[in-house]
């Protein structure tokens, strides 16, 4: 769990850096919304897997 919040927030990290340097609006949108959208599929799949107890990372 540490390293995959690691992760998150080296990568949402470099994206707020990029936003600042005045990147289109709608592209900041779009990598933003895919992103969001894999760490939501990642986190329901990561408990989903754990409620069923396979392991976390089976």
């Amino acid at each position: 769990m540490c390293e995959w919040w690691l992760a998150h927030w080296g990568l949402f990290g470099v994206l707020g850096w990029w936003w600042g340097s005045g990147s289109g609006c709608f592209l900041r949108l779009l990598v933003f919304g895919i992103v969001g959208g894999l760490a939501m599929c990642e986190w329901w799949l990561a408990h989903w897997r754990a409620d069923r107890g396979w392991g976390r990372y089976v």
